[in-house]
């Protein structure tokens, strides 16, 4: 993989998290899987109410389980929750105290550690992910 720095990608960056905005929206299914079948809030003709209650319940039961925070998080998120500003702060200072940093607060940590130029390891991601999971 070719390094560049930040600062020559310029507008890239700014593509760079309008792709990552679309493609997050890009998993989130308009319809259900067998065209039709009710979504979670749906109460028309295809839906129930009861069946809403159960997917919501569900939904909950899965993000509880989740990490409040891991390297998926936006930068922005990170960088603006004090304990994972800390969390970055012992494993990358230097891409946090970065200047061009404001300019991957829409893309993901992990995102910017595609970047040649980040200098994160894959060994720091996973510290930092070990770290980030135990913030509630």
């Amino acid at each position: 993989m070719r390094s560049v720095s930040l600062a020559k990608l310029g507008l890239g960056i700014a593509a760079v998290a309008a792709a990552a905005a679309l493609s997050a929206c890009a998993d989130v299914p308009l319809i259900g899987a067998n065209h039709g079948e009710a979504l979670p809030g749906d109460t028309t003709a295809t839906g129930t109410a009861a069946a809403d209650a159960s997917a919501q319940a569900g939904a909950r039961a899965g993000r509880a389980a989740m990490a409040k925070y891991s390297s998926s998080s936006t930068m922005a998120v990170l960088l603006d929750t004090p304990a994972c500003r800390a969390v970055l702060e012992k494993h990358i200072p230097s891409v946090v105290n970065s200047n061009q940093i404001s300019m991957a607060r829409g893309i993901s940590l992990k995102q910017v550690a595609g970047f040649g130029s980040s200098g994160i390891t894959p060994q720091q991601l996973a510290a930092i992910d070990r770290d980030l999971a135990r913030i509630r």
